[in-house]
């Protein structure tokens, strides 16, 4: 079966580019469509791995500062209780390290907590969060990234890419 991420990777089927927030040489952060939950972004390697252990040190160290920069920006935009940072990368579609990193809201309801959160995430389009909607929130986490990267924001660990 092919990889979606590395076909989505390639452009050669992109998932959903309009929500890109960062790309660096070893990572991309996308927003996940469709969904109900708005501000949850995948984490994705650009290079094809199904294991955490083939991670580089690099690799490793750049996802430390992404999930540390974005968990805090999305907290700052959202008033989270909570973020989860899963990676199963066992779909047979996805076998592709990735990273969800996913908002929980206080007002998110007990039956989607913990992994029954991914029912919020297979859902169809008419259902979803729109586009138009996610790409603005996308635009507006972007900003913020930028800024600290820039250093109006003071922040102890460097932004990467």
């Amino acid at each position: 079966m092919k990889c979606l991420t590395c076909l989505n990777l390639s452009g050669e089927q992109p998932i959903f580019p309009e929500s890109r927030i960062y790309e660096s040489r070893l990572w991309l952060i996308e927003h996940v469509y469709p969904t109900k939950l708005l501000g949850w972004f995948v984490i994705i390697l650009k290079r094809h791995t199904e294991s955490l252990h083939d991670l580089s040190r690099e690799e490793f160290e750049e996802l430390a500062a992404i999930q540390f920069k974005l968990t805090k920006q999305l907290n700052e935009e959202l008033k989270l209780q909570k973020e989860y940072s899963v990676c199963f990368a066992e779909h047979p579609s996805y076998r592709h390290v990735h990273f969800h990193i996913i908002p929980i809201l206080k007002s998110l309801d007990e039956k989607h907590r913990g992994s029954n959160v991914f029912s919020l995430l297979r859902i169809p389009e008419e259902e979803s969060i729109s586009k138009r909607d996610i790409i603005k929130f996308c635009k507006r986490i972007k900003r913020a990234l930028q800024v600290i990267v820039s250093g109006s924001r003071r922040e102890s660990q460097p932004w990467f890419g």
